[in-house]
């Protein structure tokens, strides 16, 4: 009989993908192909018996794949910019091939560059955002940095070439610091002076600013010349303001955490209960999974008879036994494989999660739905807007806001909230706020 090893070699990988519900036939062919062709190094250190494999989806398995070099070199392959190259867009030509680099020559394209729709990796660089031209009109226009945002199909970097083009900033996934200071080579496996900095380089950065970062080119959806109100006379309000929302926020928490513990409590009951009816089902399954493995290991092979439960078969004679298994397997591992889902699912599953989840699994205790969780938590002692007097003459005199309206009420209502509330634990509270015109006094 063939060796375990020699038969993973010979049929690849297809028998643990085929188990795999979540995959189209092109997708198993694609992740067979590149673990047994591309990279077969990564295919053999793959844990292909782990039962977690069946429950992964294409994207786990390119997740995976992006981790290896030739999985890189196939991601950034597929990765395309919208508009033309010239126009909207400049691709660098670099040595190193687990690498892509290109230049945004205008706005749009470097908030393109930003999201997730390039190389399935989201930044928050300040160049590319899509409600504020400030940014872009002061370090790319004015101050005449190119940006050239390079991805590895992992990360994702923006070195912004000063006039001159000879130094550089890198920048952070977050926007908050140039990673370059006291490291010139911040990105791993990849020399920015070597790829970046050079005279033909040079050449093409002088003619992209010429071309492309004029003054002519400055955008002016900010607003960056409109009168500020003073808002100086609000600063009393303000700290009143601060004061009510540090007690709204202590009582708001202590109800979260109050709620939060009788839902963890409700959550590792139902776990050991699913565990249970879950570890029923496992000796079946795994005594079916092995018969089943070993008869297909024996028809593949040049044996001639093989023995099961004690008894000798040809392949001719055990063909119905092996029939009947696989129908039996079919059920059981539908029992099986779904109560192991749920329990993974309630064992990776936050508090929060919970909510909206409160109709979908067999909770040992009452879930209350998001709807009940929030009139739970919200019951507390919420200050008056009318403190920010400032903040609302503002509102009304420079946005036109209709404070009688429930709507506009509404929406600086949570941008205050947001703005105050929650500072640093939502990163675009203060966008939210400076996107209706507001500042802080």
């Amino acid at each position: 009989m063939k060796s375990f090893t020699k038969f993973i070699t010979e049929a690849n990988y297809m028998r643990f993908l085929k188990k795999n519900k979540n995959l189209t036939d092109d997708q198993r062919n694609d992740i067979n192909d590149f673990f047994s062709k591309e990279s077969p190094q990564a295919g053999s250190a793959f844990e292909w018996q782990d039962r977690k494999v069946r429950k992964m989806d294409f994207s786990d398995f390119e997740s995976y794949m992006r981790k290896t070099p030739a999985g890189s070199r196939k991601l950034l392959k597929k990765i395309k910019i919208p508009g033309s190259k010239g126009e909207d867009y400049w691709p660098m030509r670099i040595k190193n091939k687990l690498f892509i680099a290109n230049i945004p020559l205008n706005r749009s394209t470097a908030t393109y560059m930003n999201s997730c729709k390039y190389g399935n990796l989201l930044v928050n660089y300040c160049v590319g955002w899509n409600d504020d031209s400030q940014y872009w009109n002061k370090h790319v226009v004015k101050e005449q940095k190119v940006p050239v945002y390079v991805i590895d199909g992992r990360k994702k970097w923006v070195v912004m070439i000063k006039e001159g083009n000879r130094k550089y900033e890198v920048w952070d996934k977050m926007n908050n610091e140039d990673v370059s200071i006291g490291n010139p080579e911040p990105i791993p496996g990849f020399s920015i002076k070597k790829e970046l900095i050079g005279s033909k380089q040079s050449k093409l950065y002088d003619e992209i600013r010429l071309d492309f970062y004029s003054d002519k080119d400055t955008e002016d959806d900010h607003g960056d010349d409109e009168e500020e109100p003073d808002f100086s006379d609000a600063q009393d309000d303000y700290d009143k303001f601060l004061d009510e929302m540090d007690k709204a926020q202590e009582e708001r928490e202590d109800n979260e955490k109050e709620l939060d513990k009788e839902m963890e409590e409700i959550r590792q009951k139902t776990l050991i209960e699913y565990g249970k009816k879950r570890d029923k089902w496992e000796p079946r399954y795994n005594e079916l999974d092995e018969a089943i493995t070993d008869i297909y290991e024996f028809l593949e092979s040049d044996e001639e008879t093989f023995e099961y439960k004690g008894v000798h078969y040809t392949k001719d004679s055990i063909s119905r036994t092996y029939k009947e298994l696989n129908k039996e397997f079919d059920i059981v591992s539908e029992k099986y494989e779904t109560l192991d889902s749920e329990y993974d699912e309630i064992d990776n599953m936050e508090v929060w999660d919970m909510y909206s989840n409160s109709d979908e699994y067999e909770w040992e205790g009452e879930v209350y739905n998001e709807d009940t969780r929030n009139e739970f938590i919200d019951n507390y002692a919420y200050p008056e807007l009318q403190w920010y007097s400032d903040y609302m003459e503002y509102a009304e005199t420079y946005l036109n806001m209709d404070l009688d309206d429930g709507d506009d009420k509404s929406k600086l209502s949570q941008a205050i909230w947001e703005y105050i509330y929650e500072p640093g634990r939502n990163e675009t509270a203060q966008d939210k706020m400076e996107s209706i015109g507001i500042t802080r006094p």
